[in-house]
Formats: structure tokens, sequence, C-alpha cells
């Protein structure tokens, strides 16, 4: 168990809302990873992840699916991707986490008060199954909700398999946009990411947790986190929402969890998008991939408010816009 400090604990809480890698915490899996479960290397013509362009009256908005935990050999990413980012005046993302005083924001939402601790919270039987999976150390994560621990454990598999949230979509634009001097633009806040994952209901955020503790037994999350990944990479939004879709089908509590965290998100993220384009602005937006797939999803949303939205694919796409 990693140690726990503001920084890493936001790190991996923000690893969470990477929606296409958060299914990872429902279906749970082995954090001991064999290295036979990596992925190849990636080589930049086999990227292909998903970009739209909304024009406007004399601007465009980009809209790129992100993955939040991300691989080195991801980089460069394609050169379509590249121009829409180098062409726009500010970037958008969820949150940016650079703010000093992000942890102290987010953490309430997500621990427990003096009295209260996650033993409170858990049945017996996933008590006893976390207890012993952890050892000692269980009474070191006392303070955590369940589905911030979730996340804890999830992200230990991600870094098996070689995905690390230092080397994620958004991160790599928020730093590239600060050494470019662009502006930054938050389509939500810290506190209310951090709301919507810590004010899940107790039988819901057991259920995630017990996922995960079993999975630890199945050793199947590999094969279905490194689907997810291939699907991003090849921009393949159909096997996206398969996936999603899947994982929202398992049970009751998982269909409720997916839909606070994806699709009661996506309005005001998408009314944020669309207000920026009616100001005229040029924006690269860097949202989860799976904010963008599907049924209420934020490019269906902007569709329905009558904004030309389409596909890019090609840099010869960008070029044709203008």
């Amino acid at each position: 168990m990693m140690r726990l400090n503001a920084r890493n604990l936001y790190s991996l809480f923000r690893s969470f809302f990477a929606v296409q890698l958060l299914l990872l915490a429902f279906l749970g899996g082995s954090a001991a990873a064999e290295a036979k479960d990596r992925q190849p290397a990636l080589q930049a013509s086999q990227l292909h992840p998903l970009l739209w362009e909304v024009k406007g009256a004399g601007s465009s908005v980009f809209l790129f699916g992100s993955i939040h935990v991300a691989r080195q050999d991801f980089y460069p990413l394609p050169d379509y991707v590249e121009k829409a980012y180098k062409g726009a005046d500010m970037l958008a993302v969820e949150v940016d986490p650079s703010a000093p005083d992000v942890a102290g924001r987010m953490l309430p939402f997500l621990t427990y008060g003096a009295k209260d601790d996650l033993q409170k919270h858990l049945s017996p039987e996933t008590w006893k199954k976390l207890s012993q999976k952890l050892g000692p150390s269980v009474e070191q994560i006392k303070t955590l909700k369940p589905a911030m621990l979730s996340v804890v454990m999830a992200v230990g598999l991600y870094g098996d398999l070689g995905y690390k949230s230092e080397a994620g979509i958004d991160l790599h634009f928020l730093s590239r946009a600060k050494a470019d001097k662009k502006n930054i633009i938050e389509l939500e806040s810290i506190e209310f990411q951090a709301s919507v994952l810590g004010g899940l209901e107790d039988k819901d955020a057991e259920a995630m947790l017990a996922d995960v503790l079993n999975g630890f037994e199945t050793g199947e999350a590999a094969e279905y986190v490194n689907s997810l990944v291939k699907a991003w990479s090849s921009g393949d939004a159909d096997g996206l929402i398969e996936l999603l879709a899947k994982e929202a089908g398992k049970d009751p509590g998982s269909a409720r969890v997916m839909k606070l965290l994806i699709e009661d998100r996506n309005p005001q993220m998408a009314n944020k998008i669309g207000q920026l384009l009616k100001d005229g602005k040029n924006v690269f937006v860097v949202v989860g991939a799976g904010h963008l797939v599907g049924k209420g999803s934020i490019v269906e949303l902007l569709q329905k408010q009558g904004l030309n939205v389409k596909r890019i694919e090609q840099i010869e796409q960008i070029e044709r816009s203008k």
C-alpha cells in the first residue's frame, strides 16, 4: 500500500474520473499484474484517438477524448490532435489540479471525520476481506471513504500495467498550456467532483469496494483495462460505448454510479463549452473520452443545441474547415 498524502490522494482521485478506466473499480483485478498483461509500446501511427470539432461563427472548439492515466509511449500524439491544440487560444479541462489549496478543498468530501471511520460503513464481511487483503495497513486507510479506497487500490493495478497518472493526457496538455501561456478554464470544480465521489450512498460505495476486493481474486481486470486503452488509442467510439454499457449493466448499483459519474455531469460541461463557442473562443477541450460517446454525451448535447459537430480523423479535415 502506497503512503497516502494530499498530493497522491488527488492523483488517485482524478484517475477515478477517467471514466474509461474508472470501470476497473467495478471489475477489479489482480494488483500484481504479470508482465505479459502489459501491452507493447505504441507507435505514433497506431494512435487515432477521438477528436471532434464544434464550429461557431468564426471560432472552433475541439473536443479531445482523454484518458487520465496513460503511458509515455502514447506520445507524441497524432498530427491532427497537435494542430487542433496549437490553433487554440485556451485549454479547457474538467479540473486543474495545480492550485495550491486543492487538497484542502477536496479531502473533506473523501474522508471521514474524527468520530467516524470506514469500518462503520462496511458490512462485517467486506471489512473482513479488506483486513485480510491489507493486513495491519488497514488501520492507515480507515479515514478514507469506500469509493476513495477503491481508487487507491485500483490505481495500484494501473501502475502494474504501466499506466501512470503523471503521463495522463490531461496533465500532458495542462503542462503544455502553462508553458505556452494559454489560458486554462475549468469546466467543473474540485469540490463538485469530490462531492460526487464522496457522496455515494453507503450501499453503492461498499459495492464498488467489494467488487475491487473480489476482483483481486479473479485476475480479470488487466484484460479489461487493456481493452479500454485499445479502444481509446484506435478511436473506437463504439467499442468504448460497449465497454461502458457492459459495466453499467452489471447490476442496479453499477448503473446508478455510472449515471452519477458520467451522464449527470455532461449537461453542465456541455453548456459551458457551448457558451465558450458563443463567446467566440477558440478552445481545445480535454475531457474523459467516456463523456464524449454514447447517449447523453457532450457531443450529443451540443448537437441538440443546434451546433455543427463533426469527428476529426486527419489533419486535412482541420485544414478544410478553415
